[in-house]
């Protein structure tokens, strides 16, 4: 977009909801605020943060050279999470991404062990642990994660 809207959030509050509408960015938060930023851009979404954590990013992808649209060159193909510290619960399948991303690896090894997960499976933010392993270069990491399968 040619314009950026921006916001401010409150310390207590954190995104746990996304999604791009025709002319706006839509960010709803954990105390229910729903903020609109005025732009304009392919939409996607809605993206929802699974319990245990918070929406901390966007990631986007470039269009290939014949699906250019509007002079746009990236797209929004899925988003970063990170955890809440004072959560209860976290989603075994979001933390088995956040751990392989970030070469956690005690905590992967603990997930791996304790939890049946399917190793192939497309995460929240639209990735598999091995794919952000690798994008993050954990070496350590994509031992672990095909050394489990």
């Amino acid at each position: 977009s040619d314009e950026l809207g921006l916001t401010a959030l409150d310390p207590e509050e954190f995104v746990s909801r996304m999604e791009s509408v025709e002319d706006a960015l839509v960010i709803g938060t954990n105390t229910g605020r729903v903020v609109e930023l005025k732009g304009v851009g392919k939409a996607f979404g809605p993206y929802v943060a699974p319990p245990g954590f918070h929406i901390s990013g966007l990631r986007c992808k470039p269009f290939d050279e014949q699906e250019v649209v509007d002079s746009c060159r990236d797209f929004v193909s899925g988003f970063d999470l990170a955890p809440l510290p004072e959560a209860g619960h976290y989603d075994a399948p979001s933390a088995l991404l956040f751990a392989a991303e970030n070469e956690f690896l005690q905590s992967l090894r603990e997930i791996l062990a304790k939890a049946e997960l399917d190793l192939n499976a497309f995460g929240a933010g639209g990735a598999t642990p091995l794919m952000l392993a690798a994008s993050a270069g954990g070496v350590g990491s994509i031992r672990m994660l095909i050394s489990s399968k």
